[in-house]
């Protein structure tokens, strides 16, 4: 399997940017290649959540979180996609440098399809560009809890997110 991985200090709460991966349904609020991201099943969050994460061009990809402990470590298994690859899941690992400050350390784990080529391929492109959109996620995650709008395509600053204030609200009581 091949790793990429990045990480990112995020200027928000722990609590809070747990909240926005732990809800299997808020990706698309902050990830700039994610229109949609329903939630599928009786649960959004916890082992077994899943979603369909579908994005700007048309694409889909049913993910399901297969580990988690609370406030630190989510596993997301990618079951179905159309990338490139025969199997693939990300690790996140959230840590509390301060009240207002996390880290966010991103595994991504990916076997290639297409044998040696595939693995050409990685090295040539897919991991450049799985690195950035990776960035593009974490950076997206920092822009909207910093002002509380949408992030849309290409990491594209939209209008202001009615539930933010609801969000955060509802995370401190939590």
């Amino acid at each position: 399997m091949k790793k990429i991985s990045v990480s990112r200090k995020i200027n928000a709460e722990l609590e809070t940017v747990w909240l926005m991966f732990s809800e299997f349904d808020l990706v698309h609020k902050f990830h700039p290649m994610v229109k949609t991201s329903p939630a599928q099943g009786n649960s959004c969050k916890g082992k077994g959540a899943e979603r369909i994460c579908t994005m700007y061009n048309g694409m889909k990809a049913k993910e399901v979180i297969t580990d988690c402990r609370e406030h630190e470590y989510l596993k997301i298994d990618i079951i179905e996609s159309p990338m490139p690859f025969k199997q693939a899941f990300g690790e996140f690992f959230f840590i509390k440098l301060d009240e207002n400050t996390t880290r966010i350390n991103i595994d991504m784990w990916l076997e290639p399809k297409f044998g040696i080529f595939g693995e050409y391929l990685f090295t040539l492109v897919m991991k450049r560009q799985l690195s950035k959109m990776l960035d593009g996620v974490l950076e997206g995650l920092d822009n909207y809890l910093t002002s509380g709008c949408l992030i849309g395509k290409n990491g594209t600053q939209l209008d202001q997110d009615p539930d933010f204030l609801d969000l955060v609200k509802h995370n401190r009581a939590a």
